[in-house]
C-alpha cells in the first residue's frame, strides 16, 4: 500500500521480487533510468518462493537467469556462450 511520501504515479509496477522480476527491473533501470519503477513483494525477502533453488519446479527457470551470466565485451557485444 502506498505511503504518503511515495509518488502515486508509476511508469512500471513489478509484482514479485523473484530472480526474473528483479533482473527485469535492473534491465529497465539501465535502459530507462528516469522511469519511476516500483517493485512489490508480499514475502519477507526477495527470491524465496519459486526463485529459490530448493523450491523451483524447473518450469520457468533453473533458479538462475541466464542474463546474469552473459559477459559484455569491450566492443559492447554480449558473449552468450554460457547462457
Amino acid at each position: 500500500m502506498p505511503t504518503q511520501s511515495e509518488p502515486k504515479d508509476k511508469d512500471i509496477v513489478i509484482i514479485g521480487a523473484g530472480v526474473l522480476s528483479t533482473t527485469f527491473a535492473s534491465m529497465i533501470k539501465d535502459l530507462e533510468p528516469e522511469w519511476n519503477l516500483k517493485l512489490y513483494e508480499r514475502l519477507d525477502s526477495p527470491g524465496v518462493e519459486s526463485s529459490n533453488e530448493r523450491h523451483n519446479a524447473g518450469t520457468g527457470h533453473a533458479a538462475l537467469c541466464e542474463l546474469n551470466y552473459t559477459v559484455k565485451q569491450p566492443d559492447g557485444s554480449i558473449d552468450i556462450e554460457k547462457a
